[in-house]
Parts: C-alpha cells; structure tokens; sequence
C-alpha cells in the first residue's frame, strides 16, 4: 500500500501554499498532440481523467477546462479537505482512497490517469494493474517525476556561489527526510525513475516547476510541506531540528549578499521527467 506522510492537517495547508503548482507549463498542449484531439469539454462528452496521489489538487485543476469530469484520489483526508477548499471548478470532485484500489470506477471508464511527483510512494503493480482496469483502450497515462538532482533553491540575484550553496543545502536537506521513506522510494526519487506501464506507445518530456517564496519564512513553509522532514523530526524529537538548522544555515548565507537576509525572496523548482503511455486500443 502506498506510503503516508501527508496525513498532518497543517502539513496539508504547507502543501498548498508553498509547493509549484503546473499551471502554465505546457502539460496540457503535450497531452493534446499525444491523445491527438481537442481537449475541451465542449468538444469531448463523457470524458473522465483521474488525478492520483493529488495532494491538494495543483494538477487536478490544470486538467478540469479539459474533460468533462476530473477526479482528484489521495490518501491523505487532510489534503482532499484543503483541495475541496481551494477548488473553485464545478466538474471536479475529490476522493479519498489509496492508490492501488479505484474500486469506485468501473472498467474501462477513464481516458487518463495522470501523477504528479506522488508515484513513487505507490505499489506498482496493484496500481499499474488498477490503472489498466480502468483505461478505455485508447486511453493514456501521465506520470510525472521528479528527483533529488532535479531539485534547486536560488535567490533572484546573479551570485553564483549563493545560488550553487543554496541548491546544494536543499538536496541536502530534503535527502535527510529521503532517509525515512521505504526503500523502493528513496531509490526511486534518488534516480528520478520508477517502474513503467507495459504500453509500447509512449512520449517523453520534461517541464519544470516554480515556486517563489517572497521571504525565508514562506520558503520555511516550504519545507514544513515535506512529508519526509516532518518524519525525521517526530522520529528522532531528540535530535537538532532539521528545519529551523536548515534556515539558520539559509540566513547565513544570504547574509553576504544583504542586511536583511529574512526578506530576500528564493525560488524553488522541480524539474520532472514526464512520461506519456497510450494503452492500445
């Protein structure tokens, strides 16, 4: 069964304040050209997608103008409570459920079932096995990873060194909360790869996503976002906390390019490897 750290309510509304959300980045015109129609829900009845491990619905929403209906499955109850909250697209709806089980949907219901940065916590081949289910031949998949080497941290000035040591502080960092995920897992975001669908038919492409934090207490936020940091810390109470370290070590550093380093602001970026799989028809 899939692995859960999102379950805190407080981690959930961290989750959706301060992580990039894929809007804009070209997703929707690279599922156009590969499902090789129009996308829209004027044009397409009856269509359905699947948004799985959704957190709190950053591409749930990206997909609603395009099918007639969009639903939104994670685990977490506390993040379909601040999805529902944030949602304004009347043709979406939010389930809570596993990754491995959509016995709410029939067989060959769905015209596509998308992940975002959430695959790797799955099993994958009871939810690969779900995923074939429900597909209508034709149908296609999405999944979207991301790894430890995809991960940055820059401020919005040219000052290599910061921005190098920044970079290298937040892979770092989220690699110590790494540590408490299962195996599979952390081999899985360490490599940015994860077992395939067995369909021929597939695209590749790659997108990044931002996310600016206008001081370091939002990019604070940030990291309180991290299912894997807030295990460190209940698992080891003992020990320094990562976090507040983590922004001690930030202010430091920025404190050789200003004098009020807690207001400069920092982006954060997630740079994915994105797979399209097309189920035959």
């Amino acid at each position: 069964m899939a692995e859960s750290l999102f379950e805190d309510a407080d981690m959930a509304k961290y989750y959706q304040a301060y992580r990039p959300n894929y809007a804009g980045l070209g997703i929707e015109k690279e599922l156009i050209s590969f499902m090789g129609r129009k996308l829209t829900r004027s044009e397409n009845v009856n269509t359905l997608a699947i948004d799985v491990g959704c957190g709190s619905g950053q591409l749930t929403r990206v997909l609603a103008p395009m099918f007639t209906k969009v639903i939104g499955i994670d685990r977490s109850k506390s993040q379909i409570n601040v999805a529902k909250e944030v949602t304004t697209e009347k043709n979406i709806e939010y389930v809570v459920n596993v990754a491995e089980d959509f016995s709410f949907l029939q067989d060959v219901s769905v015209d596509l079932v998308t992940s975002a940065l959430a695959v790797h916590f799955f099993e994958p081949e009871p939810f690969f096995s779900e995923v074939d289910r429900v597909l209508k031949p034709g149908g296609c998949f999405l999944v979207l990873l991301g790894s430890l080497q995809g991960v940055s941290l820059k401020t919005l000035t040219n000052d290599d060194k910061v921005n190098n040591y920044c970079s290298d502080m937040i892979k770092e960092v989220l690699g110590i909360g790494l540590q408490e995920m299962r195996e599979d897992t952390k081999k899985a975001v360490t490599s940015g790869t994860y077992p395939a669908p067995k369909y021929t038919d597939k695209h590749y492409f790659e997108v990044e996503a931002s996310r600016k934090h206008g001081n370091i207490d939002e990019f604070v936020g940030f990291l309180k976002s991290s299912g894997g940091l807030i295990k460190h810390q209940k698992q080891h109470p003992d020990k320094e906390n990562l976090i507040e370290k983590t922004k001690e070590r930030l202010l430091l550093a920025l404190a050789d390019i200003s004098s009020t380093p807690e207001d400069i602001p920092v982006v954060v970026s997630f740079r994915m490897n994105c797979h399209l799989y097309r189920k035959p028809i």
